[in-house]
């Protein structure tokens, strides 16, 4: 009898967390939304969060690269798998410490990455991860400011599709915050 009651609570505990959790995940159009856990490399981030920053690569892939060593990891999800391997790149944006810095999808196979930090160092060079060679290339962009955006950290940088990408804001090198926007056209 005890084992019976024990099961009936057990039961209505589960229901009432399934009626509680499908209304948090469900939108106003009833599509289900939700969060699945993937685990992440071993030693992706070992230097701290606030040296890794992300963008997708492709249709079911995401680059991380972690400024604090200079590792370059690739997530690839299928329909019957989800893995990330380390991807050997021959040139790095200089890591040796960077944090803070922005990441951004420019086109399928490509990420732009904009300035960020290491102590007092603040950067302002662009490179750019190009998955047809798994390897980074620096953009040496050849316009001086005010057509050029100053080095910052801090920032935030999204994909407009079609080959550009949108920058806004960040913390100039005299610590003052900025507030303009760069659009950036591969």
């Amino acid at each position: 009898m005890v084992l019976v009651r024990q099961f009936m609570w057990i039961h209505l505990f589960m229901i009432i967390l399934n009626i509680f959790c499908s209304k948090l995940v469900q939108s106003q159009d009833n599509t289900l939304l939700q969060w699945e856990f993937r685990f992440t490399p071993v030693r992706a981030c070992e230097t701290g969060l606030s040296t890794c920053n992300q963008a997708s690569l492709s249709k079911g892939s995401v680059l991380l690269f972690d400024g604090g060593i200079g590792l370059t990891w690739k997530f690839q999800l299928t329909p019957f798998n989800a893995s990330w391997s380390l991807v050997k790149t021959s040139n790095t944006p200089p890591a040796d410490g960077r944090d803070c810095f922005a990441m951004s999808s420019v086109e399928d196979g490509k990420v732009l990455l904009f300035g960020g930090k290491n102590g007092g160092k603040i950067y302002a060079d662009c490179w750019i991860f190009e998955q047809s060679v798994n390897d980074w290339v620096h953009v040496n962009i050849k316009t001086k400011a005010p057509n050029f955006p100053k080095a910052r950290y801090n920032h935030a940088m999204a994909s407009l599709g079609e080959g550009k990408v949108f920058l806004f804001g960040g913390t100039s090198e005299d610590e003052t915050d900025l507030n303009d926007c760069w659009l950036f056209d591969v």
